[in-house]
């Protein structure tokens, strides 16, 4: 099991998770043989629009909030071959009417 989580000491503020399973990315790279999870970290103000952002993406399944706590924990149950990365949705991220 992988696990990467790019929130570092914004995880306190951003504690919402939304995402859910790659099909794309999951079978090969860091996820070869397992599923890779990618879960985006907003403030709980952004839940809204980070979700239809996330679900707007074809590529996911199984999409799904998770309010977080602030330590920096795999957010889902993962087997040994899955690989999950946590993004930080900052200023400027898609999800917020950025670039």
């Amino acid at each position: 099991m992988e696990y990467v989580d790019d929130r570092g000491f914004s995880c306190v503020s951003h504690r919402v998770l939304i995402g859910g399973i790659d099909d794309f990315m999951s079978g090969w790279g860091r996820a070869k043989d397992g599923k890779s999870y990618a879960f985006w970290g907003c403030k709980p103000e952004d839940e809204e629009s980070v979700m239809e952002w996330v679900s707007r993406r074809e590529e996911f399944r199984r999409i799904r909030t998770i309010i977080h706590s602030t330590t920096r924990e795999a957010p889902t149950q993962m087997s040994s071959n899955d690989h999950c990365h946590v993004y930080l949705v900052g200023e400027g991220h898609p999800a917020l009417g950025g670039a």
